[in-house]
């Protein structure tokens, strides 16, 4: 059961991560600019936020099996 949860911890921090690049790349694409300053903790914090929801969401979807 470890593993699972291990492996579900990963998975949900690599589509954390892609996620929030994404949504950093189609917001550059709508103001239409090729370099974006920002914040890398603000990055950072994103990219926990999305990645722990995505691993609750995850984990409620594997324990009820």
């Amino acid at each position: 059961m470890d593993a699972v949860i291990l492996f579900i911890m990963i998975l949900s921090i690599i589509l954390g991560i892609a996620i929030v690049n994404l949504c950093y790349r189609l917001y550059m694409k709508l103001l239409n600019v090729d370099f974006l300053a920002y914040s890398s903790k603000n990055k950072i914090a994103y990219i926990i936020l999305v990645s722990g929801a995505i691993w609750m969401l995850l984990l409620k979807i594997t324990m009820r099996i």
